[in-house]
């Protein structure tokens, strides 16, 4: 699926040839939440709903592109998990730790999170025997790493435990904001220390 307008119907021929023979991103353009700029091949600003930029702060504002379909999120997973086992990359959670200590030796706080999916697509993946096995070796391991190395963990991934929808999603494994927002919500609302930057010792 594509949004681009082929060349030869498009107003600016030159323009169009440029950006999809030549150009990976498009150029910045306004929306109402500020200055974007799309990364992804498909969600070209002509494209109503579908726009997917990166905001200057870092964050991506995600579009939704149509309905979420549980089956086809597991066909996905199906073909990735098996490769990896469910082992993720140790180097990676490694450095991680390695960061979260040095924010903290400067008073700050690093949380992590293992991010919202389709609300009942966690428990489903986890009674597939073929898939199951390995999603729960994944998230056992992060939270020995994030144990071990006394690291703030937070488990999003049962998204319909923080009241999230299927509506909230752009697909299978990307939550838009009111998911999160539920999610955080909640966390404030159970622990409410959380949050507080921690004490500098003397």
């Amino acid at each position: 699926m594509t949004c681009r307008q082929p060349a030869l119907t498009s107003n600016d021929t030159r323009e169009r040839l440029y950006r999809a023979f030549f150009q990976s991103y498009n150029d910045e353009y306004l929306r109402p939440n500020g200055v974007t700029r799309d990364y992804e091949p498909y969600p070209w600003r002509g494209c109503v709903g579908l726009e997917a930029g990166f905001q200057y702060d870092g964050s991506m504002d995600f579009g939704r592109s149509g309905n979420v379909d549980m089956q086809y999120a597991l066909v996905r997973l199906s073909a990735f998990l098996p490769v990896t086992r469910g082992q993720p990359r140790e180097a990676l959670l490694d450095q991680l730790a390695v960061y979260a200590n040095r924010l903290e030796q400067r008073g700050g706080r690093m949380i992590f999170f293992l991010p919202p999916v389709l609300p009942g697509l966690q428990s489903t993946i986890l009674k597939q025997p073929g898939l199951g096995p390995y999603l729960m070796r994944a998230i056992n391991i992060v939270k020995q790493w994030a144990e071990m190395n006394k690291l703030e963990l937070l488990d999003f991934g049962p998204s319909e435990d923080f009241s999230c929808t299927a509506e909230e999603f752009v697909d299978s494994a990307h939550a838009t904001p009111p998911c999160y927002r539920k999610a955080f919500i909640k966390i404030q609302q159970t622990r409410p220390g959380l949050f507080r930057l921690p004490t500098m010792p003397d």
